[in-house]
């Protein structure tokens, strides 16, 4: 972990970045608990939100992507960025995972949830558009999305995940957001 000296030679410790931890994840697994900690939620939401659309199975996969990041941590290229790589290993959990066989529920119950404030109402509705919206436009444009939007990614880093080039990335992202404003405002 790196550090700065100030005047008053106090140390401030700031955060490593996803390379570094991941280079010290072979003698430290605390590193690699810290990896799993920033990107559990984002790649839940994208996988489930991209891919799924069931909570449990999105949450499998991305179980599954960090135990094959941790057990291949050794094959990771440290000119890459980490956070593209896991990204990259997920989608591949999720492309085999739906190669699979769908084995049919035993059981089909629903449980009734709370009812909301009409705060949390209006912005659960909002959010429930906005998604429903991007479920309308193509699934390449979707995910294009979600990574530069949601998960921050570079047009760089979504050319990796995709395996497109970096001008076809802003293409897409651009016809995508056109075509999201489209249904979600009704143009």
């Amino acid at each position: 972990m790196g550090s700065i000296k100030t005047k008053n030679m106090l140390s401030f410790h700031y955060p490593q970045s996803d390379e570094e931890l991941a280079i010290q994840t072979v003698s430290n697994p605390d590193a690699y608990r810290i990896l799993v900690d920033r990107h559990q939620e984002p790649l839940l939401n994208f996988i489930y939100h991209n891919y799924l659309r069931d909570y449990d199975q999105a949450a499998d996969i991305v179980q599954e992507a960090f135990i094959r990041a941790y057990l291949k941590s050794d094959t990771f290229d440290q000119t890459k960025k980490w956070k593209t790589w896991l990204y990259t290993i997920a989608i591949n959990c999720v492309k085999t995972f739906l190669m699979k066989p769908v084995a049919e529920p035993l059981d089909n119950f629903s449980i009734a949830g709370d009812i909301l404030p009409d705060a949390q109402l209006e912005k659960t509705l909002i959010s429930h558009k906005l998604f429903e919206s991007l479920s309308l436009i193509n699934k390449t444009h979707s995910i294009i999305l979600e990574l530069y939007y949601f998960q921050n990614l570079t047009y760089k880093e979504i050319s990796a995940i995709i395996k497109i080039p970096v001008y076809s990335v802003k293409t897409r992202i651009n016809y995508a957001e056109k075509m999201l404003r489209r249904f979600y405002i009704g143009d």
